[in-house]
């Protein structure tokens, strides 16, 4: 059966340590939390870098476009 949770181990600057410590401090967190939590919205942002990224590199002419004027037509929200 899987984990929940794996284990990661990477060193952490010196230098930046004592500022970790005191925006965990700050906020109240735990040192595991705060960096799980940094961790984790950085790989989504990457994530959605990478999509946005392919979203432009896309061919536009392969789908058929409406104006916004037109789709609220479809929609109804013309006569709002």
């Amino acid at each position: 059966m899987d984990q929940p949770y794996k284990k990661v181990t990477f060193d952490f600057p010196a230098e930046e340590y004592m500022y970790l410590k005191m925006a965990c401090a700050k906020q109240g967190v735990s040192m595991k939390d705060f960096l799980t939590k940094a961790t984790v919205e950085s790989v989504e942002n990457y994530e959605d870098d990478l999509l946005c990224i392919k979203i432009k590199n896309t061919p536009k002419d392969n789908e058929p476009t409406i104006s916004l004027d037109e789709l609220k037509r479809q929609l109804g929200w013309d006569t709002l």
